[in-house]
């Protein structure tokens, strides 16, 4: 189950909840069906000063409801959507949370413990400083945390991939298959040969798993480097100062990068 799937949080996407939001809203959808019914009639039946009427408010409240929720509402409606995300996540947090650690601990993992901890420490740490920088109906608070959120869940989405990379092996026994192979290597036989290629392919999976979960641990060390970056920098942000705020954007987006990084890199492994 991948928890961390990459979330589109670019602002073409964003552009588009809004817009979807917007076209679902009762003051442009109610004012529009007025309008249609109102023009229908006059099409289909006979002509009316009341369907007139109806027609012109319907559409004249339709293009109102429009630019009330397109553009007036427009950050409220990122600020819901961003919400809706972020309660998504929490819920395959929590629910990925409970599940991992007891994986982890089956397969022996101490390096993916370790890094559980930390993720679940510095993400705490980022929200409680940015609770304190900003007010949590601000786009920006709503924006800077989906981002977090998202890094997390790619963190544990990695750390799924090393329980169940490490399961996948357990049961290969290394030191006994190295040995036959030593020892099969002595035997010229086609036999002997066949059954050789047969373990050392064995013994190259092993090792190929071993190598994508060092490469998936190092990946999560990155993001747990940038999250240390990114709250560092928050703490530091006077919101006052502009030129602080483009730093700290562009520090977010950094931090965004590396969740999506850390997910492509899981799906293609």
């Amino acid at each position: 189950m991948l928890v961390g799937k990459k979330v589109d949080l670019s602002k073409k996407a964003i552009s588009k909840a809004v817009l979807k939001r917007s076209l679902q809203s009762p003051f442009l959808l109610y004012p529009t069906v007025v309008g249609v019914l109102s023009s229908a009639a006059m099409m289909f039946f006979d002509f009316s000063t009341i369907a007139l009427v109806g027609a012109i408010t319907g559409f004249a409240g339709a293009s109102l409801g429009w630019i009330y929720e397109y553009f007036i509402q427009e950050n409220n409606h990122i600020i819901a959507f961003l919400g809706e995300i972020h309660e998504s996540m929490v819920t395959k947090r929590n629910a990925m949370l409970k599940k991992l650690e007891s994986e982890l601990n089956t397969v022996d993992s101490k390096e993916g413990i370790r890094q559980l901890e930390l993720f679940k420490k510095k993400f705490d740490n980022f929200q409680d400083i940015l609770q304190k920088k900003f007010n949590s109906t601000e786009l920006t608070f709503s924006r800077y945390l989906a981002i977090a959120e998202q890094v997390f869940l790619a963190g544990l989405d990695n750390l799924e991939g090393v329980a169940l990379g490490l399961k996948s092996v357990s049961a290969m026994d290394t030191e006994t298959l190295q040995k036959k192979i030593s020892k099969l290597a002595e035997d010229s036989s086609a036999n002997a040969d066949l059954e050789r290629k047969t373990l050392q392919s064995r013994l190259d999976m092993y090792e190929s798993q071993l190598q994508r979960m060092h490469d998936l641990l190092v990946t999560n060390e990155q993001a747990l480097t940038q999250i240390d970056n990114v709250s560092t920098q928050l703490a530091n942000i006077k919101t006052t100062s502009g030129r602080a705020k483009v730093d700290m954007d562009m520090a977010m987006q950094e931090l965004q990068q590396v969740a999506e990084r850390a997910s492509d890199y899981n799906l293609q492994q």
